[in-house]
């Protein structure tokens, strides 16, 4: 399944909090696909419940950042990206 994952850091917005909230969004893929097409968005494939990586994630957040996870459907989704971007969520659902 491929997710979709966006955030907002609201507070503390350091180099630092963005690195740690990267890398647990990209640990958060098991077989490690993941695609960061826009400044505070991702793309994940993963086999696990959008509730599972919520929780995986949640830790580096502070109670005032908002985020959230969602899974993309192969049919159902719409997005004016990179050519190469493109190609790369495509093949995220194979």
């Amino acid at each position: 399944m491929v997710y979709l994952i966006s955030y907002e850091l609201k507070s503390d917005d350091t180099e630092a909090r963005y690195k740690r909230v990267h890398k647990a969004i990209k640990k958060a893929s098991p077989v490690d696909i993941w695609l960061n097409p826009l400044e505070s968005t991702y793309f994940i494939k993963s086999s696990e419940t959008a509730e599972v990586i919520f929780n995986k994630i949640k830790p580096v957040f502070n109670q005032t950042d908002r985020f959230m996870v969602c899974e993309v459907s192969v049919n159902n989704f719409f997005v004016y990206l990179s050519e190469e971007h493109l190609e790369y969520l495509k093949k995220m659902f194979l």
